[in-house]
């Protein structure tokens, strides 16, 4: 496993998350000025708009990027050796190699959603009339299945 030892195991799980914060938050604090007073943030499966919310609403990516890299850190910093299988049916053995290919999926799905979104704002004048093509949705989902085994790949040492 690349980085060796419980602190690559820790870097491995902690960074993604908060990696992947960073392309929304550098396009929120790039473009504050250009953002409508409020965003669309979520949207149906047909891509409009349902919610609204302030732009500040949107830093706390950072926060969750940070509780995530702390939750995913704290489970491989231990890993056990038991081979008795966990609620998820992942051997407990391989949890940690598990929370490293989720945190890589999550790294990769915020990655690519946060400037999906934000730029689907700067698009028009009227948040409320913002839509999310089907396809860019399936983009960000492409990106955290390649996210997870990019993870569970570079994760396959971490029981140790």
């Amino acid at each position: 496993m690349p980085g060796g030892g419980t602190t690559g195991r820790i870097m491995l799980a902690a960074l993604p998350p908060v990696l992947g914060a960073v392309p929304g938050v550098a396009l929120l604090l790039g473009s504050w000025d250009e953002f409508p007073e409020e965003l669309a943030t979520r949207f149906g499966t047909d891509g409009v708009t349902n919610s609204m919310s302030r732009p500040s609403m949107l830093l706390m990516m950072v926060g969750v990027g940070l509780l995530m890299a702390i939750s995913f850190g704290s489970v491989v910093a231990k890993p056990s050796s038991r081979r008795k299988k966990s609620g998820l049916g992942v051997r407990q053995a391989n949890s940690p190699r598990f929370a490293i290919a989720l945190s890589w999926a999550l790294g990769g799905f915020f990655g690519m959603v946060y400037p999906v979104v934000l730029r689907t704002n700067l698009d028009g004048a009227d948040s409320s009339t913002a839509s999310l093509p089907p396809e860019e949705l399936a983009l960000c989902v492409g990106a955290a299945l390649i996210g997870g085994l990019l993870g569970w790949v570079l994760g396959r040492g971490a029981r140790r």
